[in-house]
């Protein structure tokens, strides 16, 4: 499965891109797009209770090509996937629904892990670089700087991750290693 995931190109879809954000949301959420047959390739949902929260997931794979008025915009655009995400946390319920284009048409239920493995690194790595080192805050933006300065903070990073010495958090182990 990860070396078919190694040639699929996956793009989350955000409002920095505002012509494929409403063209998407337009072929998926219209009124006018209802009054055609939607070109739904797969669907997939789970269900799970974590830390005192339920999620439920749902994923959409939709045949992006004949239907997206800007898909040749888009170099290799197969697919359009809309993911929905519902949370329940101490009766609280909060819904927030994401769009990503692919390379690839594949099944729903692949598409769904592929996203849920990337935003457990994002979460595992990305978060723990931002909270001992304050990574999204930094300035650094002249030729390779920044990403020389990633680099080094993910080395060190790891390092403070292998030393169990203290049972202290990164934040406060940056001083005692």
């Amino acid at each position: 499965m990860y070396s078919i995931m190694a040639k699929v190109k996956l793009l989350a879809v955000k409002n920095n891109q505002p012509r494929l954000y409403s063209a998407i949301h337009e072929l998926l959420h219209s009124k006018k797009a209802k009054s055609y047959q939607r070109p739904v390739i797969d669907f997939y949902s789970s269900e799970k209770e974590q830390h005192g929260r339920h999620e439920i997931r749902r994923c959409w794979v939709y045949n992006a090509a004949a239907k997206l008025p800007i898909a040749t915009e888009w170099m290799d655009l197969a697919a359009v996937i809309r993911i929905e995400t519902e949370r329940t946390l101490q009766g609280k319920k909060t819904r927030e629904q994401r769009y990503y284009i692919s390379s690839q048409s594949l099944p729903a239920k692949e598409v769904s892990e592929m996203i849920q493995h990337h935003w457990q690194i994002e979460n595992s790595l990305h978060w723990s670089l931002d909270v001992a080192f304050r990574e999204d805050d930094s300035r650094i933006r002249k030729g390779h700087s920044a990403e020389n300065m990633s680099r080094i903070r993910q080395i060190a990073l790891n390092i403070l991750k292998q030393d169990n010495t203290y049972k202290i958090g990164l934040c406060t182990r940056q001083f005692t290693v």
